[in-house]
């Protein structure tokens, strides 16, 4: 029997269409832990494929491939990123964060920077962020304890509203990755398949979800209009928040240069005087 190959996802509610819906052989092996561990487990070799934050991919960059036509995005106050205050913006002189959450931390001082003319001292902390704020001035949450802790609290500003604001582009959350050889035309043919059968499916999923995750208050109608507020394609605006946030991120020192972006499928440009396609055709 063919070896199952192990594919790596974060752990939250905007992944879970990505894996389709409950299979009782599934096709891959699905490692759910943080992007950062994710990230090394592939660099390492012990994952096929892995979704990562578009800073994961950028730092290795020279390894690894996107599987074209699937990305994680989002617009406007969808609550995935934001960072919740003690007093407000105009006293944040320090920001504590989960060093796991390196995009998001990324994109946290490219909001303040630019948006503000704020550098706050950036504070890594473990544990609870509730208890990450009683030391520091705003603490950056993320993904699924975004969503939840944003219910409880009132005071905070929503990073990806910003982000659109700032460069009227998507935010992309994250997209597979993995080395040259990793992913053939089948799988690309089913991790599409996949996603399209999991968005088709959000309203079993988020019935689930409301049941199954800790997201506090949030029901089954709140998360699936969560849900239906992300875009899960890989088009070339989408490729084009992608690009920004690196050129953002390198100007601001969290990369050595800007990579460019290699796809599975695709062939080296030819040498013209003409660009290469933002984005290859999706796999059908």
């Amino acid at each position: 029997m063919k070896q199952r190959k192990r594919l790596g996802l974060p752990p939250h509610l905007y992944a879970v269409p990505l894996t389709g819906v409950r299979d009782p052989v599934p096709p891959y092996e699905w490692i759910i832990d943080a992007p950062a561990r994710n990230a090394i487990a592939l660099r390492e070799g012990s994952l096929d494929l892995a979704f990562l934050t578009p800073i994961d991919y950028a730092r290795e960059s020279s390894l690894y491939y996107i599987v074209p036509g699937i990305a994680v995005s989002s617009r406007g106050g969808d609550g995935t990123v934001a960072l919740l205050f003690r007093e407000g913006l105009h006293r944040l002189r320090s920001l504590a964060i989960d060093p796991s959450s390196a995009s998001e931390i990324i994109l946290a001082r490219v909001i303040l920077a630019e948006q503000f003319d704020l550098r706050p001292a950036m504070v890594p902390y473990q544990g609870a962020p509730g208890k990450a704020l009683a030391n520091a001035d705003a603490v950056l949450v993320v993904g699924d304890t975004a969503l939840r802790m944003l219910q409880e609290h009132d005071n905070s500003l929503d990073l990806v509203e910003e982000w659109e604001d700032m460069t009227t582009l998507p935010y992309v959350h994250g997209l597979w990755c993995g080395r040259e050889n990793a992913a053939d035309a089948e799988d690309l043919s089913l991790l599409l398949r996949l996603c399209t059968e999991g968005r088709g499916k959000v309203d079993a999923l988020s019935e689930a979800a409301a049941h199954d995750r800790r997201l506090g208050s949030l029901n089954a109608p709140r998360i699936l209009e969560y849900l239906e507020g992300l875009s899960f394609d890989g088009t070339e605006e989408i490729e084009q928040g992608l690009r920004e946030f690196i050129r953002y991120a390198y100007y601001h020192g969290a990369l050595p240069d800007i990579p460019d972006l290699q796809y599975y499928g695709s062939s080296p440009a030819a040498e013209t005087d003409e660009d290469p396609p933002l984005v290859p055709p999706a796999v059908h």
